[in-house]
């Protein structure tokens, strides 16, 4: 039986380590209004790689971007505009 998924309300973008395989959807608003919902997991999954070498995801396990979902991460499958301003 799959687990129900938790929506999460977010000021900012993030991806953090402690939160992987917590099955949670994140919604976040981005600094021009539009409300964007992603799958956490399946964004880290997609670019696991890219997020496993950058500086940060080393050293504080998480990336975060305040202003906007970064535009590499706007086209995944998994990532989608709910209310666009």
């Amino acid at each position: 039986m799959e687990s129900k998924r938790q929506i999460v309300e977010s000021n900012y973008f993030f991806i953090k380590r402690n939160k992987l395989g917590n099955n949670i959807i994140i919604e976040f608003k981005d600094n021009k209004g539009c409300i964007w919902q992603y799958d956490h997991d399946l964004v880290y999954k997609e670019l696991k790689r890219h997020f496993d070498t950058m500086p940060c995801f080393i050293n504080k396990k998480e990336y975060i971007s305040t202003s906007s979902v970064p535009s590499y991460i706007q086209v995944l499958d998994c990532v989608k505009i709910i209310n666009k301003s």
